[in-house]
Formats: C-alpha cells, structure tokens, sequence
C-alpha cells in the first residue's frame, strides 16, 4: 500500500488530533486509552474511514439501538454516564482507573462501570463498560471485548467479523 497515507489520532472534546505515517508498507500502533479514541484510520485523499456499527444496548433498566466506534487501539469498552445510566445500575470500581489518551500527557479517569448485553449482526455479546465523560460516540467497543469474543477489524471493508461459534454460550 505505499502512496497510501495512515492516519491514527483521537477525537478529544470534539476535536480530531491526527498522527499521519506516509509510505509505510506497515504500521502497527498502539494506544492505552480508550476515550475517544480512533486507532487505525485508511485515509485515501477522499475520505476517511472508521468503524462504526449500530448496535442495541440492553441492560436491567432497558434497551437502546445507538453507534458505536470499534476500536482495537481502546484498552477497554467504555460508554457515556448518562447513556449507562439509563440502562443499567452503576457500580464502583475498586480503585480509580488512569487512561492515557493520544493527546500528550493527558488522562482521563473512570470510577465506575457497568455490564451490558449488545446485538451485532443479529449476535449477543455481553461485557463491562468503563463510563467515561465527554466522548465522540456514546459507546466504543474496545480491544478487551474485541478479544473476548474473537471479533477482528477489517478496516478495508469497515466490517466487524463475528465468529458464529463463538456466540454459542456454554458451560463446561
């Protein structure tokens, strides 16, 4: 892919930061943070693209069909306090979690967090989500789920792969 550029940035308070590569054949970058976050972005000159998915939200206190970013460069899910809060009950978490974010020096901090059930591609998933203030998107689904539940990123295609077998819940 050389001529191609690669971005990687972050969406921080609504403003994108890029980091632009040029003519690297291959490219691999990682991130700690998850807030706003946008790991690896194809950029052809024309546009860029990210992926994006709607999803469906279900906790105790409801459902809701809303975006979410998929990002592999995200530590963890994280999700708007508002949003899990009208789905689900909050709880603490032991001890504060510090996250780095793509902007030099800067953190941001989760205290809480939650677990939800989501549909993608008529599937369930279900894991824990940090809440996190001031995000782009109100939900990103980060690299411990993507790992969790064996989902890949296909960024040429914007398409999440799901692994049917992996939905099948069982104990043993």
């Amino acid at each position: 892919m050389f001529g191609c550029h690669f971005l990687s940035g972050a969406f921080l308070q609504g403003q994108y930061i890029p980091y632009e590569l040029e003519n690297q054949a291959k490219v691999e970058i990682h991130f700690l943070l998850l807030a706003d976050l946008l790991s690896i972005i194809r950029y052809d000159g024309e546009r860029m693209a990210v992926i994006q998915k709607d999803i469906e939200l279900v906790g105790s206190k409801g459902r809701v069909r809303s975006v979410a970013l998929f990002d592999s460069g995200a530590s963890y899910s994280c999700i708007s306090p508002d949003l899990a809060k009208k789905l689900e009950q909050i709880t603490p978490l032991p001890e504060p979690m510090n996250f780095g974010t793509a902007k030099n020096g800067e953190q941001v901090t989760a205290t809480e967090r939650t677990s939800l059930n989501f549909y993608l591609q008529g599937y369930r998933f279900s894991d824990e989500f940090m809440l996190i203030s001031d995000l782009s998107e109100p939900i990103i689904i980060g690299a411990a789920t993507l790992q969790k539940w064996r989902m890949k990123l296909d960024f040429e295609n914007d398409e999440v792969i799901i692994d049917p077998k992996v939905t099948k819940l069982r104990l043993m």
